[in-house]
């Protein structure tokens, strides 16, 4: 699909990489049968603050143990910001360099996030 995006200055302040992310890969719906269970009816699965972070994958781990949260920077700016996951009432701080991609291993027992190579998620 192409779409244009006309903005006001720079690219990078415009979020035009999200904005594309957003465009080729929409949030779909997944219908669930009603069941009974103490979480809220509806939440956020995870964000963060910084315009320039993109998350781009969020899976359970190979051993099916942890979750793996990767993002990466899009602007070529250096980011400090925050990883919320509202469901589970989690937040982390979190340091991208320009364009860094990073991967993290999210504990689910422990609740501890840790950065891993590919070969660990």
């Amino acid at each position: 699909k192409l779409e244009l995006m006309p903005h006001a200055g720079d690219w990078r302040d415009a979020r035009v990489v999200k904005r594309g992310w957003e465009l080729n890969a929409p949030a779909f719906v997944h219908p669930e049968s009603a069941h009974p269970g103490g979480h809220v009816l509806q939440a956020g699965l995870l964000g963060t603050e910084a315009d320039n972070v993109l998350l781009s994958v969020i899976k359970c781990s190979e051993d099916g143990e942890d979750i793996i949260i990767r993002g990466y920077e899009t602007a070529g700016r250096a980011a400090e910001t925050r990883l919320h996951l509202p469901y589970f009432g989690k937040s982390f701080d979190l340091a991208f360099a320009p364009h860094e991609i990073k991967t993290f291993r999210l504990d689910r027992t422990t609740w501890s996030l840790r950065e891993v190579t590919l070969l660990e998620a």
